[in-house]
């Protein structure tokens, strides 16, 4: 236990309170902060939580501190509170500072400061800043030198934890079979909003086969929480959750972390943060640089086919996934309405081109067999 109060809003973040934050480092001793500035980042991020970059000036600064950090707290918003709460994204944020920022291969930011109240509604979170985002990235799509360096990333962390090894413990990390109700319910929620938004936007197929997909989400994330190669994925493998220093990628916002099939991480990328002409000239390419760095992180037991195989085979999960995100996180606005208009594309073409009704109609007969 320490003595810095969780803070439940960004105007709260004080000298003082940094000073406490910085000299329970190590690397950083009689730390005084004189004043700071504020910049709040949910205006052009909308996290599920309040974001701020907080820019710091000393009285002397020691050589290792900050000049600025990045500070998150639960939402004030009710209902995203009680959202956030119930799908344990502010405990798994916390958790993953705790035990996985270390030596991980996607190199999230440094954790200075994490904690949570017991009940789970208010948090504090202080972690390195990495500098500002491009938000252009999210419409540009990734390069592809940009994906492979991404793809050697989360290759390395699923290859860290590849079927479930070094995580003994951690019982506590949530699968997606245990996820399933929470998923299931949000499905039935938020799709029928999606599809009054964008519904006219989809592929007739597609739209076709979402029917099935939903009636059928449950069945679907059981039977792929039976695959044998489960591992720690991000979940929320985004542009705007990257950030490029140095050209290596660095993972933000790991409050959807869970243990899942390796595809989900590598279809979620490269589906829908890719243009469609990129992803198609050098899918294979992209499949290859996971593939070898999984071997380099000590996995043997998967065939390279396996990979494209189980990489295909997502499309049938996206069917229902991408609306669900989409329903639940598109803000409708302009910014909102900007972002679906460049990503469900990509998205769309991606299932077509792996034939996600084909791949939907194999997955259930397989798991009602």
């Amino acid at each position: 236990m320490t003595d810095i109060p969780i803070l439940d809003d960004i105007m709260e973040i004080n000298p003082g309170w940094i000073s406490k934050v910085l000299n329970t480092q190590s690397d950083i001793s009689d730390c005084h902060v004189v004043d700071l500035t504020r910049e709040d980042l949910n205006q052009d991020a909308g996290f599920v939580s309040q974001l701020a970059r907080v820019r710091l000036r000393y009285d002397e600064k020691p050589a290792a501190a900050p000049s600025s950090l990045i500070v998150k707290l639960a939402p004030k918003d009710a209902a995203t509170k009680e959202f956030g709460t119930a799908l344990a994204l502010f405990q798994r944020e916390v958790a993953f500072y705790r035990n996985f920022a270390e030596d991980n291969p996607c190199n999230p930011p440094r954790p200075y400061h994490v904690d949570i109240t017991d009940s789970a509604d208010a948090f504090t979170i202080v972690i390195e800043d990495l500098g500002t985002h491009d938000p252009e990235i999210m419409l540009d799509g990734a390069t592809a030198e940009e994906a492979h360096a991404i793809m050697t990333a989360l290759g390395g962390l699923h290859a860290k934890y590849w079927q479930r090894k070094n995580l003994d413990g951690h019982d506590w990390i949530p699968n997606s079979a245990v996820m399933a109700p929470a998923l299931v319910g949000m499905a039935n929620q938020v799709i029928p909003g999606f599809l009054e938004r964008f519904g006219d936007g989809m592929p007739v197929e597609l739209r076709s086969a979402l029917d099935e997909a939903r009636g059928a989400y449950g069945e679907l994330i059981e039977f792929a929480a039976k695959n044998p190669n489960q591992t720690l994925c991000h979940t929320d493998t985004h542009l705007g959750n990257i950030l490029f220093q140095n050209g290596k990628p660095r993972f933000l916002d790991w409050q959807a972390f869970m243990i899942q099939s390796f595809s989900y991480d590598i279809a979620y990328f490269l589906n829908g943060n890719l243009m469609p002409t990129i992803r198609r000239k050098n899918q294979e390419d992209f499949l290859d640089t996971y593939f070898e760095a999984l071997n380099e992180g000590g996995v043997s037991d998967l065939a390279r086919d396996d990979v494209t195989l189980a990489y295909n085979r997502e499309a049938a999960g996206q069917l229902v996934t991408i609306p669900l995100i989409a329903g639940a996180f598109l803000t409708d606005d302009e910014r909102g309405n900007t972002l679906a208009a460049a990503w469900l594309p990509r998205f769309y073409a991606a299932m077509e081109d792996s034939d996600a009704p084909k791949q939907l109609a194999d997955l259930l007969a397989e798991a009602r067999m």
